[in-house]
């Protein structure tokens, strides 16, 4: 059963319209999520970004098309959620921000390849149906110590539907954050070159 949108609505305000998980602010396009199943819960019901959100509803992010997964120990999921609004909004600017926002994503993407051999492929739809087969205690706990290295990359797209049809709804978000009203309408000049930097070399070292 899903929320009244009056509980949303109510639970967004009181959050002040901030993710719990990354921390991000918006307006628009916030969600609220239900921890542990128990829905009413209110301890268990958090706001939540669009990015943070889809990590609960994973059979979803199949649906929409809107996230790989990644083989990522050195950055935590929720700081890869919080980078990815901005790297997407850097990507499509002018400038140096620009194409290091590429070469960022352009790293994460390699990073497809050890998802995908260990666990055999990095589209979420895969590792929902393995998550439903019931496990023995050990291989329970293998593939417990595999996830807790693998990260849920939110995509550029996300296909909603609606009737007959289908379009991407992120267009509309990313114009959103990048407008006057917007989160990141100043976000370029908030994130400097070197943190970008930082980012670069982080995942180029498979040290670290």
């Amino acid at each position: 059963m899903g929320l009244p949108k009056e509980f949303i609505d109510r639970m967004l305000l009181k959050e002040m319209y901030t993710c719990h998980f990354c921390g991000f602010t918006s307006r628009k396009y916030q969600e609220v999520v239900v921890r542990n199943g128990q829905e009413w819960h209110l301890d268990n019901v958090k706001a939540a970004c669009v990015f943070c959100a889809q990590g609960f509803t994973i059979d979803w992010v199949a649906n929409m098309r809107s996230g790989v997964l990644l083989h990522l120990p050195k950055i935590s999921q929720n700081e890869l959620n919080h980078l990815l609004k901005v790297i997407y909004v850097f990507r499509i600017s002018q400038g140096d921000h620009a194409n290091k926002a590429r070469d960022i994503l352009d790293l994460l993407m390699k990073s497809r390849e050890q998802a995908k051999k260990l666990l055999s492929s990095d589209d979420p739809y895969e590792l929902a149906k393995r998550l439903r087969i019931p496990l023995s205690e050990y291989s329970s706990k293998k593939l417990k110590e595999t996830l807790s290295e693998i990260r849920l990359l939110p995509l550029d797209r996300r296909i909603i539907k609606e009737a007959d049809l289908e379009f991407n709804q992120f267009p509309q978000i990313l114009a959103y954050w990048r407008s006057k009203d917007g989160p990141l309408r100043g976000g370029v000049n908030r994130f400097s070159h070197e943190q970008l930097d930082v980012y670069i070399d982080r995942l180029k070292d498979k040290k670290k």
